[in-house]
């Protein structure tokens, strides 16, 4: 078994030949790949997650839907403390920004606003990093909002762990979109610090797609 990552346009030329060649073409919803084959292997072509969900069995109707929905996506890297935020259009990241606010305590490891739960009076120390948490989920939103992009944005892209979920949309400043916003996606990575390197990093993971191929 082998396997090669494609970017979008080599996707395309991809499909474009093996069509041309007379090659069974298959296309499986569920698992949103195409599936081909030749007299020696089977070939798997999984879409990156940059593409919106592609509807019905039909290949040549699949290829065409794929042609024809423009690759633009909100990329959110969130960790206790640290965000990573990206717009990208196909290949290219438009635009980026990182959100870095004290909000863990090196000794117990859990952001301020779900460790105040368990403990009674709060120190100096402990008010900054409840105050960073909500400023840092604020500024997360507030960046969203001054891209504009949600309009022509087809996926949201999120690393985000599930105790800060609610921290997400609950702050004073909600984001540009609800929990239930049938664009998102979970990014199913090890996401590391996010950082603009990692951005780039799960950028382009995401904007390509994975062909393998299987000997009969």
């Amino acid at each position: 078994m082998t396997e090669q990552r494609f970017t979008v346009a080599q996707m395309h030329q991809w499909l474009k030949s093996t069509i041309d060649q007379g090659h069974r073409l298959t296309f499986d919803s569920s698992a949103q790949l195409f599936v081909s084959s030749n007299a020696s292997a089977v070939f798997e072509l999984a879409l990156p997650l940059i593409c919106p969900p592609i509807g019905g069995e039909d290949a040549n109707d699949a290829v065409a839907q794929l042609q024809a929905q423009p690759l633009t996506a909100i990329i959110l890297l969130i960790q206790a403390g640290y965000a990573a935020l990206g717009y990208c259009e196909g290949d290219t990241l438009v635009r980026h920004k990182m959100v870095k606010k004290y909000m863990v305590r090196q000794s117990q490891g859990k952001a301020q606003l779900t460790y105040k739960k368990s403990k009674g009076k709060s120190r100096l120390g402990s008010r900054i990093r409840l105050h960073n948490s909500v400023v840092f989920f604020e500024e997360i939103n507030q960046t969203l909002h001054s891209w504009n992009v949600m309009p022509k944005c087809n996926r949201i892209l999120l690393s985000l762990p599930v105790n800060l979920t609610h921290l997400l949309y609950s702050a004073n400043i909600p984001p540009p979109f609800t929990k239930k916003d049938a664009r998102i996606k979970k990014i199913p990575l090890n996401v590391k610090t996010p950082s603009y390197r990692e951005l780039c990093h799960i950028h382009w993971e995401v904007t390509h797609g994975r062909l393998v191929q299987k000997e009969k």
